[in-house]
Parts: structure tokens; sequence; C-alpha cells
């Protein structure tokens, strides 16, 4: 999950290392209740995360009605279910081939992951909110603390 405040961003520990980062890339490691939430303020990194599809925004998937949810949800399936379909399709030979295609395979589980994580936080939802809402409150208040401790 990744959240955009200001010129601060907010992402779970294991959305970024799920997959391969640049060596550009900075973050500052906060501990939240269920795990680790990474402080980005450097601004190549951010915009890294914000092209992340694979990386729910809080921010878009928490206004969704549980119909929306669903909809994403399965919109998420589908796509998930026709990769493994063309998958399927294709002759042993060639399906080792694509087993070993890099591209292939990453695009695959990039939609595994979106789909997972999008079923993760509609059966989470309140938890994951509460979590994700105090952490960031948190942040904010040390944030003002440290620029009245400057003045």
């Amino acid at each position: 999950m990744k959240v955009f405040r200001g010129s601060i961003c907010y992402v779970d520990f294991t959305d970024i290392t799920r997959f391969a980062v640049p060596s550009y890339f900075v973050m500052n490691q906060k501990i939240y209740e269920d795990g680790e939430m990474v402080v980005i303020d450097d601004p190549k990194s951010i915009e890294y995360i914000r092209n992340r599809e694979y990386i729910l925004d809080f921010d878009e998937i928490s206004k969704l009605d549980e119909q929306e949810l669903d909809l994403r949800i399965k919109e998420a399936h589908d796509l998930l279910e026709m990769y493994a379909k063309r998958l399927l399709d294709l002759p042993i030979f060639l399906r080792n081939n694509l087993y070993k295609e890099d591209k292939f395979m990453n695009e695959y589980k990039i939609k595994q992951y979106i789909y997972y994580s999008l079923l993760d936080y509609k059966l989470n939802k309140k938890k994951i909110d509460n979590t994700i809402l105090t952490f960031i409150f948190n942040e904010e208040c040390q944030l003002m603390l440290k620029k009245i401790k400057k003045c």
C-alpha cells in the first residue's frame, strides 16, 4: 500500500521488496503495529513508487465502496485467468520457454500480486485503514513537533 502526503510517501515495506528496486532508491524504515512502513522523501524514489502499478494506492482504494472493490477484484482475477489460459494453451515446449522469459513471468507475478493485494485489502479493510491512518497521523505529528522545536 502506498500513501502520498505532500512531499512524503509512505509505503508498506513488503510492497517495495516484492520486486527489485533501482540503486538510487532511498528509504527510511519505520515500524508500525503489523510490520514495517517505509517513509520516502527523495523525489526520484517517490516518482518510482508512484509509477508502480502493483502497489495499491491507499487514497484511491480506500474510497471505493464494496461493489467497486469487488469489481476491481473481479477485473484483476479475470486478467490473471487470461494470463494463465494463455500459458496453458501453448504447447509444452513453448510453455517451458515462457517460464524462462522474464518479461512474461514478471507481468504474471505483478498481476497476481495486485489480485492478492486487493483480496487482502477487502478481507482486512478496517484493520488496514486504521493502521495506516494512525501511522500517518503519528508521523505527521512528529514532523510538526520537529518544526516547532526548530523555532
